[in-house]
């Protein structure tokens, strides 16, 4: 019985490292979204502006540019000023790069360690 589980075990492993390195050859380093992701945006002073042409620029944008072309995904920035949550809704974008954390956006997204955390007060 004994040998039975040790094989188990190592047949179980060995699975799982396989199935591990076959996610990593797919989507690891290297490997390139099929298009650019779409990063939502609205006018959020001084994180996130929208120029009358569309383009963006702020604190967000430069925090997300500069990791993104570190690893070599291309960038689409979509103007959303319905705001995220519609936004992630109606599938326009992939992305929100700042967003306050609420148990329902908990609940529907992926949702990263905080990068800021800022404090409002009346």
């Amino acid at each position: 019985m004994r040998v039975y589980r040790k094989t188990a075990l190592v047949l179980a492993t060995a699975l799982a490292v396989l199935a591990a390195g076959g996610v990593y050859l797919k989507f690891g380093p290297g490997s390139k979204p099929l298009r650019p992701l779409r990063v939502g945006a609205n006018q959020y002073p001084p994180y996130s502006m929208l120029s009358p042409g569309g383009s963006a620029s702020g604190f967000q944008v430069d925090m997300i540019a500069q990791a993104a072309s570190r690893l070599g995904i291309p960038l689409e920035w979509v103007p959303a000023p319905e705001g995220p949550d519609i936004a992630f809704q109606t599938g326009k974008v992939d992305l929100w790069p700042l967003l306050t954390v609420t148990e329902e956006r908990g609940r529907v997204l992926h949702l990263t360690h905080p990068v800021l955390i800022t404090r409002f007060s009346i």
